[in-house]
């Protein structure tokens, strides 16, 4: 006994343990929704999840108090209840009671963890697009119908569980069993037995319809969704179906009253042979013997439903389609003057990953993990740049103590940040920001005020602000700067009832026993912005790439979240996406504050208006986002992908071409380093065909080429815009197919059958040097393509990518050069541009400084160029002779500046 005592109370403490832990998170949640703003949203899912339960449970306990309670009305009829005193009226109401109210709440459990099903049938919107086969609303499919599927299973289990509790009712009582070995049954008993029963049989009829409309879904026919088979043979085995086992119910109540149990065995009997045959043999016998010999024509209507219903749900519907001839001669010298040329982009993010972390780090507790592309206006000029935030890894410290990382060690600091495409004589990028504190090349215009970054994508662990210690800022020299927070970030923590409750849900004693708390003391935890947002708004999907921006000298994150689903009809779930996705809202997150705020995108998106009923609040209108930040978003590189991938198959809107795949388009390859990878989007400045001539020529976009599937020439390139009004418009550029117009992995192979080039490469890739060749570009240059590829040179001992040819290809002529303006003028056979140097701007290519030759070359001390010429093919020779290949290459360099100028001083007399 005692034993069992202490069983007893070791189950309760560990039960009431485990109750407050929960209720200790679920107030501390409470708290952060608070300070982030957003308690309506916490106080929102918390009601419906509690109106759901509540409401199913209570509804499905009171349908089983009912029906036990209608028993009594039987089993009264029995003169031995009368002296019983279990039967006494108010005991068994009390039992009922407990008995009802324990099976309805178990059944509601579930369901009730589907609350949001319910919210969204609330407050559905419709879509505005109908269905060809059932001629519903699109929202029926993804508002409605889900609904009554995750109803079914705690209808059918309600239903269930009380006709048992009631057959048992009943048995116990003696009012349903045997007398002298025949079955005997009260006849209020049978009826009540027989609703119930008709009533299984009348969900299950429903059942049937409702699989009617699953067809939509339906994975049998030459693509997604209803076939030939589906329609012409499964919707008249649903609707067989459903009539029958609804008749079975209504011969169920009729036995009732008038005992025919022949008819409900016979409706039984009917049912399983409907269910073989109208539910496997026929539709298999139409599929085999209708429709495989004669596929295309049974199935083009339903492949053209597919189509229609794909480009829809992506997004694809709307892609304004232009024919792009090109020319097999040079365009004008006119399409070089143009934005696209100025922002040719000569870094590909790898490579200048590695830069920026050799140069830009300073300790080892720094560190960037990604490298972003945005634009800026700077001097007024368009500008794109290359941003790396400079964040805190906290386990790379030296020395881990509890209050290094929990009180002083608390943000990263500043960015760094450079044009796509300027570089140094040095082959590194032109810093704009730079260093720590963070410094501004371009003055007011990039300037950074507060640069501390308390929240970002590296910021996993929490920590404690305003305390007697002091933060660490950043380093300076032998001594490190410090700071306080004075931002409204975190959750106050100041006095002892709260330390207790942070202690308990971190599981720390020491936040209890520090000296090192004020009354003003803050812990913020959730600082991971992807996990911030998250946890904000969890119905929501989010992009894998946020991105850093500079407003107003703040550092804000911007990132891209999605409505999907996956109850889209016709159109086939693609993982991780569903079948219907919108770019419908932007998130910022304050880097400093940890604010975070939902600007909605899209006010058409039926997802997003039925999310912004549900809770009210949450999304603001795009308009008051600050000008300074809706200037920096762009259109995200993770759906652009998915849409281009799908679009590659789905460009096809004719059903007969689109049965043949005759015009598959896959990603191109490209060379990175030295392996192939498929080709990547790549965003860029440029001027858009067709839109050149009008006030704002210049536009942000995203773009990729495509290919024919198992080819590599070049078929089109889709670009998606960013700027303005035309925010998320796409744009497809197709190349006449009688035309040869080259792909990326064909300029990559005319680049390696290049002699000259070749030779470079193979010099540079001797002792002591590896070429990395970088992000192949593609761009429109008025009736031309040219293609831009940069090479970068990294010592194989070393990590630090310089970057030092050009390789540019345009009307069927590749050539290498140090900059854009020497490849183009090449291209050109004559000087059509001017080098940075000679015009005095911040052009493209390399910034030159006045002496570009080494003073102690030949070339510096010899006043004839052509002994000076033999000198360097002298120290070549006996460099190549020791095997010193890098000072080879570096004289080959040298000798080739030397006979440029040369033959410039031969073709001037």
């Amino acid at each position: 006994m005692a034993r069992r005592l202490m069983l007893l109370l070791l189950a309760v403490v560990i039960i009431l343990l485990g109750l407050s832990l929960w209720l200790i998170g679920f107030y501390t949640d409470w708290l952060w929704f608070e300070q982030v703003g957003y308690r309506s949203v916490f106080t929102a899912r918390l009601a419906w999840t509690c109106i759901v339960w509540l409401g199913s449970g209570l509804l499905f306990s009171g349908f089983i108090f009912f029906n036990l309670r209608a028993t009594t009305w039987a089993l009264k009829q029995r003169t031995r209840m009368d002296t019983s005193p279990f039967w006494d009226g108010p005991r068994l109401r009390r039992g009922l009671y407990l008995v009802s109210l324990i099976l309805g709440f178990v059944i509601s459990a579930g369901f009730s963890t589907r609350w949001e099903v319910v919210a969204r049938f609330i407050h559905r919107t419709p879509f505005g697009y109908t269905d060809p086969v059932f001629h519903q609303d699109i929202g029926f499919y993804v508002f409605q119908l889900p609904l009554f599927e995750q109803l079914y299973v705690p209808l059918q289990g309600l239903l269930l569980v009380t006709l048992v509790a009631v057959g048992l009712s009943y048995v116990l009582g003696r009012v349903v069993g045997f007398e002298e070995r025949k079955p005997h049954i009260v006849t209020k008993a049978k009826v009540h037995l027989s609703i119930l029963i008709a009533l299984v049989l009348t969900l299950k009829a429903l059942d049937y319809l409702l699989g009617m409309y699953q067809l939509v879904y339906s994975p049998r026919g030459a693509v997604f969704g209803p076939s030939y088979t589906d329609v012409h043979t499964q919707i008249l085995a649903a609707k067989a179906m459903a009539i029958t086992t609804g008749a079975v119910a209504v011969s169920v109540l009729w036995n009732a009253f008038q005992p025919r149990l022949r008819w409900v065995i016979s409706g039984i009997i009917l049912l399983v042979v409907e269910s073989m045959l109208l539910g496997s043999v026929y539709p298999n016998l139409v599929q085999r013997y209708v429709v495989e010999p004669n596929e295309l024509a049974k199935e083009e209507r339903f492949i053209g439903y597919n189509i229609d219903a794909t480009r829809q749900a992506f997004g694809l519907d709307n892609i304004v389609e232009h024919k792009f001839v090109t020319q097999d001669e040079l365009p004008p010298k006119q399409c070089l003057q143009s934005e696209t040329v100025d922002n040719i982009r000569l870094w590909d993010w790898r490579p200048l990953l590695e830069t920026y972390s050799q140069l830009q780090e300073f300790r080892l507790y720094y560190d960037f993990t990604r490298v972003d592309t945005d634009r800026y206006w700077v001097d007024g000029e368009y500008r794109q740049v290359m941003v790396a935030p400079r964040e805190l890894a906290i386990e790379q410290l030296h020395n881990r103590t509890w209050v290094n990382e929990r009180l002083q060690y608390t943000h990263g600091y500043g960015l760094v940040m450079s044009p796509v495409n300027r570089v140094t004589p040095e082959g590194l990028p032109d810093l704009w920001i730079y260093d720590i504190p963070p410094k501004s090349k371009m003055g007011e215009a990039l300037a950074v005020t507060r640069p501390e970054i308390y929240y970002g994508e590296q910021t996993n662990h929490y920590v404690f602000v305003r305390t007697e210690v002091p933060e660490f800022d950043y380093p300076r020299g032998d001594q490190n700067a410090e700071t306080l927070y004075q931002g409204t970030g975190g959750v106050p923590m100041g006095s002892w009832g709260r330390r207790l409750l942070f202690a308990l849900r971190f599981q720390d004693s020491r936040i209890l026993w520090t000296q090192s708390f004020t009354k003003d003391s803050r812990v913020m935890y959730y600082r991971n912005i992807q996990e911030r947002v998250r946890k904000i708004a969890p119905f929501l999907r989010y992009d894998n790439e946020p991105y850093m921006v500079v407003a107003d000298g703040r550092l804000f994150w911007i990132l891209d979240a999605y409505t999907s689903s996956d109850r889209y009809p016709y159109v086939q779930p693609v993982a991780g996406w569903g079948n219907y996705v919108r770019n419908s809202v932007k998130v910022v997150v304050d880097a400093y504050n940890g604010t975070v705020t939902y600007y909605m995108m899209n006010e058409r998106d039926p997802l997003a208006l039925t999310l912004g009923h549900m809770y009210p609040g949450l999304f603001r209108p795009l308009t008051e986002m600050p000008a300074s930040l809706r200037a920096h978003i762009r259109y995200p590189e993770e759906l652009f992908l998915l849409q281009a991938r799908i679009y590659g198959t789905y460009h096809m809107a004719n059903p007969r071409v689109f049965y043949n795949q005759e015009d598959l388009w896959n990603f191109p390859r490209e060379i990175y380093g030295d392996e192939q990878i498929d080709m990547q989007a790549y965003y860029t400045i440029m001027e858009l065909p067709g839109e050149i001539g009008r006030d704002r020529a210049a536009e942000f976009v995203l773009m990729l080429p495509f290919t024919p599937a198992e080819k590599a020439n070049m078929v089109a390139w889709l670009a998606a815009r960013n700027d303005g009004e035309h925010y998320g418009q796409l744009v497809l550029h197709k190349f006449p197919k009688q035309k040869l117009t080259y792909g990326p992995m064909q300029i990559e192979a005319r680049i390696d059958q290049d002699a000259e080039i070749s030779r470079q490469l193979a010099l540079w890739d001797q002792k002591g040097s590896r070429v990395v060749r970088g992000n192949l570009l593609v761009l429109p240059l008025g009736d031309s393509i040219l293609y831009v590829e940069p090479l970068y040179l990294k010592a194989k001992q070393g990590e630090l990518p310089e970057l030092r040819r050009v390789i540019a290809s345009l009307g069927g002529k590749i050539v290498m050069a140090e900059t854009v303006e020497e490849a183009l003028n090449e291209l050109f056979e004559e000087r059509v541009l001017s080098t940075p140097e000679e015009s005095g701007e911040s052009g493209v290519g390399i910034v030159l400084e006045p002496e570009s030759v080494p003073p102690d070359s030949p070339l510096s001390r010899t006043e004839g160029k052509a002994q000076a010429a033999l000198e360097l093919f002298g120290e070549a020779k006996t460099a190549r002779q020791s095997g010193d290949w890098g000072r080879y290459g570096e004289i080959l360099d040298e000798l080739e500046i030397l006979l440029r100028e040369l033959a410039e001083q031969e073709q001037s007399q």
